[in-house]
């Protein structure tokens, strides 16, 4: 068994937002600590990109990355606002999905609800790829 520090993207902090966090795992191999890693509390789960790195350390370093943890608020806030209140915390944008469910409308992208008379189109790209015709007229 070695020790790794797994570099994770943490989330509550908004939609589509995430933070960067370390954590000490102990584990047989780099793939196996990155499955321990994404079982982790407040690690996005659902996120296939939620880990960022997987680098072997020596037990100081595993050591020093517990203790960090343990100090660090994040870790210990309980809702939003205690986490406004105690943290200060640089949170990244996650480009991936800026292009969920938005619209054209001319060359700028909408979030806006997408309706074709009185009926709400569920996939606006989907929409669009099969009714250009009808919107050019």
């Amino acid at each position: 068994m070695e020790f790794y520090e797994v570099i994770c993207r943490c989330g509550h902090v908004g939609n589509g937002n995430y933070v960067l966090k370390s954590f000490a795992v102990f584990a047989r191999n780099r793939k196996d600590a990155a499955r321990r890693a994404r079982s982790i509390p407040r690690v996005k789960h659902h996120n296939k990109h939620a880990i960022e790195d997987v680098i072997e350390v020596d037990e100081y370093r595993f050591l020093e990355i517990q203790y960090l943890n343990d100090m660090d608020p994040y870790f210990h806030c309980n809702n939003k606002r205690e986490q406004k209140a105690t943290c200060d915390l640089e949170v990244l944008r996650d480009d991936r999905l800026v292009n969920i469910e938005l619209r054209r409308t001319g060359d700028a992208i909408s979030r806006k609800a997408v309706y074709s008379g009185k009926t709400k189109i569920k996939n606006p790209h989907k929409f669009y790829k099969y009714h250009e015709d009808d919107m050019a007229a």
